[in-house]
């Protein structure tokens, strides 16, 4: 008989060295034998590797792998004599079946024991290959990959090929050769989840998992435990982390105001932040998508020192509750829009419950029954026909949305609802076991599909959310079978299921309805084309010779198209594109003739489309219809919101009263945007489209003896009008509690006239023309001293009243008269950063960010005053806060260094130049986009160079501008016509600086700032 080989107690069989289960107390008796004087070769050779390997697991922290890292009786055995070593380690290796690894210029038996070593924490440091390629792999498991060692191989093969030339960051291609690396990664993190099996452990603390008896011994490889808790404690991270998704989602909000319930769609962002890595920028925008078209922003995030993105500007909610369209996030940059990976949005199924979480006073949808929760208690929307069974009690009022309502049940135990299909399904509250929801990244059709809400082309992409175990499963309609084999070409009805080790149902979608990925119609005003595969047909209809179907429009404004399947169908419609329309992307809408009012919020969920114009004009409404500004249609289609940012600046009123803008087709449609805020009319208040959750609230400018502003909560009347009640005379500010729409002051004829001795009596002047001139008095006496006794007790006055109303300074007068003047507007910012009032801060910056050209004001020769004013009356420390306070606002941090703009103004000037070239080119604009008569203007502002050497700095042709185009017809000069006017002190025509504003926001903000402030660097001391 054969004498079997062993290690320990186990057979030696070939597998990798890490898998042999080998005790500490084993580890160190072959340990002794490697240079002990007694032992034998063969000893030796039983004990060498898998001593190296074990000791390497153990030792390797960082820097290059090396034979000290095996243990000290590997490296002694190595010093002593370099050729045995090598020969008893290659018998060694030998012996345990294990291949020498191939790999040119490199120390193969050193590379083939790190690979049979299993993962070393070292290994695992964040930034390593390594620790990348696991990372990855326990993410996508955790949302529920049906193909975790497929996963596996396909990155180790892109950590082999990529890296960029620092350590660590390549993974060695003796890992992929050596064959095992794949299985190795499935196992720890196959382990590391059992683990948390094990300690019934669902988050926070780790020490359930520390607890369990051997608990390391669950690891596919041996290391000490503090090495092993270091690698279970970093990957769990990465896992919870994983399993709320990207930290990206899109809510859909159940709520009630004033006895009327309403959903809205809103955003979700985690309170600790996320990681972009893909992104640089400090300050990012993130834009809801509806139907895959980017609509209205959704917030803004920021990063400061490379940290992760925190939210820079509150989440806002959709203006639709787009209940019928998928709804996403994408993040906005200078290419358009990059698609961001975001859990929910999808589609609510008209045919399903909807269950919903309750949470402070409103209620979260979770999933369509049926589905069980922990919390106590859920509100269930069901549609009519619903047979309702078990712990549920129905409410007196009920959900409509688009004229149609579901009625509401509150469930608090086990409740079965039964359809008009006749399959019941459970939904529970309070549940004690794992809880998790399927969620799927497939890509959606544009088009409408009816009957189901979940719809994808190709694969549907299913993923966990919630949990770090339960396998996913999923079956054809009729099906009795369920598969858990990786879904690839699987096309028509599916359900989908998540279930745990034993079978249990931890969740389920059951109406998936997948389509080809190969089906892409097109759709023109006449008719709707596209392919099928054979497994598929149009009822009704049959394909031309070319297998190609073809369905006309005829005089119908939409095509009803019935595709069936094995066992299913589905119907689609498809609607006929208008040749010039503007399209409401959350309801359809569509207005394509006449002219049709909007409020501001409401328009950045519109698109202009049309096939027979190649623009679209904007202007303010109350300007000739001439001064009009055109921007192209890409694809014959322009997403209104891509142009907020130049609408802010063109409706901006230094005033406080909002311009109304019109957006039209050439003889063809238009929109008139009105701004989104509160109107008086007579003794009532009006938000026309007012939101069901708007609440207004009067606020009095002047507050009461105990330093608060006095408030009344209105009445609503009804949709958009609210009672305004009698009041005792004071000024008071109509405001929207939930900030949506702009506030609105509300003034009695008989009301206190004030007086200019304080900033209360200021405020409360009712001629408008003395209260600017007493405002600005008393700020001019404030920081003349504000240490002096009545300006110290106004500026704190001041400053307690600016962060009361800092999120709408925007519209009243001592913020209005600040950002007309940057020396005043500069030092009270200044002041309330020195005295720490967060809030006045907050409100001031909020608001100066919104003033058009505001920081463009802000010269070199500003903030030098600035700074010798600051180090005047608070000394150096103080000065270097207002110097930081600076460097957070891109433009100002620039001006402070005038020397390093000057050497940059010709790099600068070219890239502009460059930039202005390619943006006409792009859509064939040509160079002169300018009429005649701003020309005359740009041409009267130079004169003011005439005769000047910097002049010729500036009025540069490129080489690739004809000689025959004037280039006071272009924007090659745009930055420069700013910077000359700033530098001069020069009153700019109206006309102009609303062109300049054009410039910047629609052909390059970011480079025309770059170019302005080198400019200005160049021009401030020309005067």
């Amino acid at each position: 008989m054969a004498v079997i080989a062993r290690l320990g107690r186990e057979q030696i069989d070939g597998r990798p060295l890490y898998q042999y289960r080998i005790d500490l107390e084993l580890l160190a008796g072959l340990e002794v034998l490697i240079n002990h004087p007694c032992s034998t070769d063969a000893q030796k050779i039983l004990a060498l590797a898998p001593v190296a390997a074990a000791r390497f697991a153990s030792n390797y922290d960082d820097g290059v792998p090396a034979w000290a890292h095996c243990g000290a009786e590997v490296e002694r055995l190595y010093r002593t004599n370099q050729a045995k070593f090598r020969t008893l380690m290659e018998l060694s290796l030998g012996r345990y079946g294990v291949p020498i690894v191939k790999r040119p210029d490199a120390d193969l038996l050193l590379e083939t024991i790190i690979c049979q070593a299993g993962l070393p924490s070292g290994m695992l440091r964040q930034g390593r290959a390594l620790r990348g390629v696991v990372d990855e792999l326990m993410k996508r498991v955790a949302q529920g990959s049906d193909d975790p060692l497929g996963e596996a191989s396909s990155l180790i093969t892109a950590a082999v090929e990529r890296g960029d030339g620092r350590q660590g960051t390549k993974l060695r291609k003796a890992y992929q050769e050596a064959g095992h690396l794949p299985q190795l990664c499935v196992d720890l993190v196959a382990a590391i989840i059992q683990l948390t099996q094990r300690a019934n452990w669902a988050g926070g603390s780790l020490d359930a998992l520390w607890e369990i008896p051997d608990w390391d011994i669950e690891l596919p490889f041996r290391v000490d435990q503090a090495a092993a808790r270091v690698i279970v404690s970093q990957l769990l991270d990465v896992a919870i982390t994983a399993t709320g998704g990207s930290g990206f989602a899109i809510e859909r909000v159940l709520s009630v105001q004033n006895g009327e319930w309403t959903l809205r769609t809103r955003a979700a962002f985690p309170g600790e932040g996320v990681d972009l890595p893909a992104e640089d920028r400090d300050v990012v925008s993130v834009h809801y998508t509806v139907g895959q078209e980017p609509v209205s922003e959704a917030f803004r995030i920021r990063r400061k020192d490379g940290s992760r993105y925190t939210l820079a500007r509150a989440v806002q909610d959709l203006p639709e509750s787009a209940a019928d369209r998928p709804v996403s996030l994408a993040l906005q940059d200078a290419g358009g829009y990059t698609a961001l990976d975001c859990a929910g949005g999808e589609p609510l199924d008209e045919d399903t419950p909807w269950v919903f979480e309750s949470r402070t006073g409103e209620h979260v949808y979770r999933a369509p029954a049926p589905v069980r929760l922990r919390v106590s208690e859920l509100m269930v929307a069901v549609p009519d026909g619903t047979e309702v069974f078990g712990d549920a009690i129905k409410t007196s009022r009920s959900l409509s949305l688009k004229g149609v309502a579901r009625a509401l049940w509150k469930v608090t135990g086990k409740a079965r609802f039964t359809g008009k299909d006749g399959e019941p399904a459970l939904v529970q509250a309070g549940y004690t076991g794992p809880q998790a929801y399927l969620d799927f990244r497939g890509r959606s059709p544009s088009f409408k599909v009816h009957g189901f809400s979940a719809v994808f082309l190709g694969n549907p992409a299913p993923r966990r959310i919630g949990g770090l175990s339960g396998r996913i499963e999923w079956r054809k309609v009729g099906s009795p079978t369920w598969n858990s084999a990786p879904i690839r070409a699987e096309t028509g009805h599916l359900s989908f299921r998540l279930v745990d080790a034993d079978g249990e149902v931890l969740a389920e979608r059951r109406r998936v309805f997948v389509l080809p990925e190969c089906f892409r119609p097109e759709v023109t005003n006449k008719s709707t084309s596209f392919k099928l595969p054979p497994s598929f047909e149009v009822r009704g209809r049959k394909p031309d010779p070319s297998g190609a179907y073809v369905l006309d429009f005829g005089q119908a404004s939409r095509l009803e198209v019935v595709l069936s399947t094995a066992g299913s169908d589905i119907e689609i419609t498809f609607e006929r594109p208008t040749p010039a329309a503007f399209i409401d992307v959350a309801t359809g809408e569509e207005t394509s003739s006449g002219k049709r009012k909007i409020s501001s919020r409401a328009a950045d969920l519109i698109r202009a489309y049309s096939t027979l114009h190649d623009h679209v004009e904007i202007r303010r409404a109350s300007d000739h219809w001439a001064a009009v500004y055109s921007v192209d249609l890409q694809n014959n289609k322009l997403n209104i919101s891509e142009l907020k940012a130049f609408r802010e600046a063109l409706s901006f009123h230094p005033r406080g009263r909002t311009h109304a803008l019109t957006v039209q087709f050439q003889n063809g449609p238009a929109i008139e945007i009105e701004p989104y805020r509160i109107q008086r009319k007579d003794g009532r208040l009006t938000v026309p489209g007012a939101d069901s959750d708007i609440r207004i609230q009067l606020r009095s400018l002047t507050p009461l003896g105990n330093g608060q502003p006095q408030t009344i909560d209105l009445d609503r009347i009804d949709t958009e009008n609210w009672l305004l009640p009698e009041t005792d005379g004071s000024l008071y500010l109509a405001i929207d509690t939930t900030y949506q729409a702009a506030p609105c002051l509300v003034a009695s004829a008989a009301g206190d006239k004030g007086g200019e001795g304080t900033f209360l009596g200021a405020i409360a002047i009712g001629q408008e023309s003395e209260r600017e001139r007493a405002l600005i008095e008393l700020y001019e006496r404030i920081i003349e001293n504000p240490h002096e006794g009545y300006a110290s007790v106004e500026l704190t006055t001041c400053l307690k009243w600016l962060g009361d109303f800092q999120f709408s300074l925007a519209w009243l007068d001592p913020f209005l008269v600040l950002s007309a003047s940057p020396p005043l507007a500069l030092r009270m910012l200044s002041l309330s950063r020195i005295l720490g009032e967060v809030q006045a801060e907050q409100g001031l910056r909020w608001a100066l960010d919104g003033v058009p050209f505001f920081w463009h004001r802000v010269t070199p020769g500003e903030l030098e005053a600035l700074m010798s004013w600051v180090g005047r009356l608070y000394g150096q420390r103080e000065t270097e806060v207002v110097r930081s306070l600076m460097d957070e606002m891109a433009i100002p941090s620039r001006m402070r260094r005038p020397d390093v703009l000057r050497g940059v103004h010709r790099l600068w000037r070219d890239s502009w130049h460059t930039r202005v070239i390619e943006w006409g080119n792009s859509f064939d604009r040509g160079h002169e986009l300018r009429g005649p008569a701003l020309a005359d203007t740009s041409n009267s502002l130079w004169k003011h160079l005439e005769g000047h050497v910097i002049g010729e700095q500036f009025l540069v042709r490129p080489k690739a501008m004809p000689e025959t185009v004037s280039v006071f017809r272009t924007y090659l000069l745009a930055p420069y016509e700013l910077a000359l006017a700033t530098a001069l002190g020069i009153e700019m025509d109206r006309q102009l600086r609303d062109d300049l504003l054009f410039a910047r926001h629609m052909i390059d903000p970011a480079q025309f700032d770059d170019a302005y402030c080198a400019g200005l660097a160049l021009l401030e001391n020309i005067r």
